[in-house]
This record gives C-alpha cells, sequence and structure tokens, in this order.
C-alpha cells in the first residue's frame, strides 16, 4: 500500500495539468472507506448492505463527476471557438 501511495504522490507530482486535490481526496476517501468497512465486516452477512450502498453511492459520485466533467469540456470547447482557436 505503501508503495501505491509513494508512485500514485510521484505521478501526480511530474505530470502536469493533474489535479492534485483530486488524489489527495482519493487517497483520503479510499483509507476512510478502508477503515470504516475492513473485509472481516463486509464479508459477514449482517454488514452487507453496508458495502452495496457504499459501492451505490460510489457509482453514483463516479456518473456525476464524469458528468460534470463533459459539462466543462464542452464548455472549454465552446470557449475556444468563440476565440477562433478551433474548428
Amino acid at each position: 500500500v505503501v508503495v501505491v501511495v509513494v508512485v500514485v504522490v510521484v505521478v501526480v507530482v511530474v505530470v502536469v495539468d493533474v489535479d492534485n486535490w483530486a488524489h489527495v481526496g482519493g487517497l483520503v476517501s479510499g483509507g476512510a472507506m478502508a477503515w470504516l468497512m475492513p473485509a472481516e465486516r463486509v464479508c459477514h452477512r449482517k454488514y452487507r448492505w453496508l458495502a452495496r450502498t457504499a459501492g451505490a453511492i460510489s457509482v453514483v459520485v463516479i456518473v456525476v463527476s464524469f458528468g460534470f466533467a463533459l459539462d466543462s469540456a464542452l464548455e472549454f470547447i465552446e470557449v475556444m471557438r468563440s476565440v477562433g482557436l478551433s474548428n
């Protein structure tokens, strides 16, 4: 796990135009999910609803994020066209 975190931090710092706060948020929320739902708890029948609910919420958040990204990209294209930098 530590190796993965180090690799992600190095790549994020080196690559230009990457939103570092998104990666930090992913790291923090992933750690929180692992702490709240350890494998022993999720595998227990009593807590399966927790894993399913967290999974469903994650899917909704991802879909909404992609929607915002698409909206931002379309707005960027419109601005570029208005200043004559795109076809």
